[in-house]
């Protein structure tokens, strides 16, 4: 018994610690979302070329979509990929944290420009807050580095999950805090309880 408490207090310690600045981006990206606030909105666009790039004859979206960008030295998360016959044109939105560019090609003269919109750091955290998991369907996680961050976000999760399980299970180990405890957890339940009947009734 001494033992699994030993190791439930360390890894709530590990585990907690570890996690941290996963949190901080949650609870910083939620407070600008809760305040309505947007960073970065009225960032200018920048655009730049034409430069001639190699269209490839690809019907997938995101290949062909690797394939442009590779060309102008660009990477990141590519968004909806689209054809546009009728317009001539293929455009190619790529997304990194806090960066957003908009690459157009003319088919017809296989000239590239690229729009870019750079509104910062805070609005990258709000970006991330957004990103969804791995577990979705469709072209999302196409770029390592977001697919990472997907997996890691699903892990925040899974943690957080288990630093309240173990803190309740330390809460009750430690006598002395019960009362405390008591009072503390009632009064989240109640907050919890409330806030629900209010949001559903």
């Amino acid at each position: 018994m001494k033992a699994f408490y030993r190791w439930t207090r360390d890894l709530h310690l590990w585990l907690g610690l570890f996690l941290s600045p996963f949190l901080v981006v949650y609870a910083v990206s939620t407070i600008l979302i809760n305040h309505n606030a947007t960073p970065g909105r009225d960032a200018p666009e920048e655009t730049s070329g034409p430069v001639l790039v190699v269209v490839p004859d690809e019907e997938d979206r995101i290949r062909l979509g690797r394939d442009i960008i590779a060309q102008l030295g660009i990477t990141g998360e590519l968004g909806g990929v689209r054809r546009m016959p009728a317009q001539q044109k293929i455009v190619i939105p790529v997304n990194v944290p806090g960066k957003r560019q908009v690459v157009t090609v003319d088919t017809t003269t296989s000239l590239a420009t690229v729009a870019t919109k750079s509104p910062g750091f805070l609005s990258g955290l709000v970006y991330l807050h957004f990103a969804p998991g791995q577990h979705l369907v469709g072209i999302s996680g196409n770029w390592f580095w977001m697919r990472l961050w997907h997996w890691m976000a699903d892990a925040t999760v899974y943690v957080v999950l288990f630093l309240t399980a173990s803190g309740v299970y330390l809460w009750t180990v430690l006598k002395a805090e019960r009362k405390v405890g008591l009072i503390c957890l009632g009064a989240g339940a109640v907050s919890f309880v409330v806030l629900v009947c209010g949001l559903l009734f």
